[in-house]
């Protein structure tokens, strides 16, 4: 089993279409985003998450006073226990953030000196390993636009949709 994060500043191995033609099981591309205003400071996080082109879940949730980098990380990790809450058959991830602090220390190319960031990054290395393969990729944001545009709704304190 690959439960190995890919390197790469955008990521490689098999996307989610290759991944099903090949017979590999199911795989789901999630998207990741977390901010605050302020850091700390008022923070959101959100995630979508995309089967094919078929969009299976939209989330975002205020986390109260948080750093930005534990709402980056608050959105990934809430993103991988909803995959395993809800039972949806999945043997492969592509997950794609713009927080390259995130990406870089997943992949182990930076270490994870915050205390505040330690526990957090340890349960979503944890949640990781329920898959047969894991893909991290850093994005601009301007390719993150639904998970940016939700954290940026529910910090402004608007209704969800």
């Amino acid at each position: 089993m690959d439960r190995a994060l890919d390197s790469g500043s955008r990521g490689c191995g098999f996307d989610s279409r290759q991944a099903r033609q090949m017979g590999l099981g199911r795989s789901l591309r999630i998207f990741t985003d977390g901010g605050s205003s302020g850091n700390p400071g008022k923070a959101a996080a959100s995630f979508v998450v995309y089967e094919g082109d078929d969009l299976l879940i939209l989330h975002g949730e205020a986390l109260g006073s948080k750093t930005n980098n534990f709402a980056e990380y608050k959105a990934l990790d809430m993103a991988l226990k909803w995959l395993k809450d809800s039972g949806y058959p999945v043997e492969h991830v592509e997950i794609f953030c713009d927080s390259e602090l995130v990406v870089k220390q997943l992949r182990g190319e930076y270490r994870v000196k915050s205390r505040n960031l330690k526990d957090l990054y340890r349960q979503v290395k944890a949640r990781l390993l329920g898959f047969r393969s894991v893909r991290v990729s850093w994005i601009p944001r301007e390719e993150n636009r639904l998970a940016d545009w939700l954290v940026k709704t529910i910090l402004k304190g608007e209704k969800r949709p």
